[in-house]
């Protein structure tokens, strides 16, 4: 934290191990999948576009000055939460902030600017890249909720009951009834200004226009009839199990605990978020499909060998758009 040297020579050997990661990555499709998404849904512009490791040119002209200048930037007191969670008192704790880091931390005279990344405006758009591969990788985007606000459980509980485990809707019809893909899911990410709703399979060239139809077919019963009390009762049962043993965790509380503060500005007792995701009812989860899965703008990223048709307009089609 405060003792690294940053020589030429271990920036180099970092750089190569970066280099193999990203070349590691160009030969997975579901994070080619992933990265090309996330550059169409985005835009070019939005910095939510870029990957998170870089290219190769970029890692490439990185210099010793912009680690540095990144460090001296955002390693800095009005940037830094410490979370801790264990068997030590809350004084004794704060002595060890003050003896290690409030001593040691250089106090910056320029004004702090917290980052808050642009959402860019959310495209409408459906890319593939053509690779070699047997299986192809296809993930589905649309706008979700942002972490601050009344409705945070609500897009959690949809993508489980919808594509988060094997008891799901996408689980039981698209892969065990219909045997299209080996993988499905869905999952939903909230970011401080917004949040995406994501939709991921793998399957055979041949089949991913049948599987987009099939999850086509699936969004638009959830959107006329919404979900059953037996599938809403099963997923607070899950998502109850896995908050109490998170909670068990030292260390995925104090992630938690962290991430709260970061985005949040304040904590909430695993109790409360309990008893607030228990609240959700079947009303507000068929409202949050509503907006999700048929309000807003709806981008297709496909991995593999070169899909017959368009696939975001074969999925269009099933909502009435």
């Amino acid at each position: 934290m405060f003792c690294s040297t940053y020589t030429d020579e271990n920036i180099e050997k970092e750089r190569g191990v970066v280099l193999e990661e990203i070349h590691m990555y160009d030969d997975d499709g579901d994070s080619l999948s992933s990265d090309l998404l996330s550059k169409i849904y985005f835009g070019e512009e939005c910095s939510l576009s870029r990957p998170i490791l870089g290219t190769a040119k970029t890692v490439k002209k990185l210099k010793r000055k912009d680690i540095l200048d990144f460090r001296k930037k955002w390693y800095r007191p009005e940037n830094i939460i410490l979370s801790f969670v264990g068997d030590v008192e809350e004084d004794v704790f704060l002595s060890y902030v003050e003896k290690y880091f409030s001593a040691r931390i250089p106090k910056e005279k320029t004004p702090f600017s917290p980052y808050v990344p642009d959402e860019g405006k959310v495209f409408s758009t459906y890319a593939f890249l053509k690779k070699p591969y047997e299986q192809a990788s296809v993930t589905m985007r649309m706008p979700s909720f942002g972490y601050v606000g009344e409705n945070y459980y609500a897009p959690f509980l949809l993508a489980n009951m919808l594509g988060g485990g094997m008891s799901s809707r996408l689980f039981q019809k698209v892969r065990e009834e219909m045997g299209l893909v080996y993988e499905v899911y869905a999952s939903n990410v909230m970011r401080k200004g917004g949040g995406n709703f994501d939709i991921f399979f793998a399957t055979s060239p041949k089949n991913a226009r049948k599987a987009v139809d099939a999850i086509g077919e699936i969004a638009a019963e959830v959107l006329k009839n919404g979900f059953t009390e037996t599938e809403l009762t099963k997923t607070r049962n899950q998502y109850e199990t896995s908050m109490v043993l998170s909670d068990e965790s030292a260390f995925d509380r104090m992630r938690a605990i962290g991430k709260e503060l970061l985005l949040k500005g304040v904590v909430t007792p695993t109790k409360s978020q309990i008893e607030k995701m228990l609240s959700v009812t079947l009303d507000e989860i068929k409202a949050t499909a509503k907006a999700v899965l048929g309000g807003g703008n709806v981008s297709i990223a496909y991995v593999g060998k070169s899909p017959e048709e368009d696939l975001l307009k074969a999925y269009l089609s099933y909502l009435g758009r």
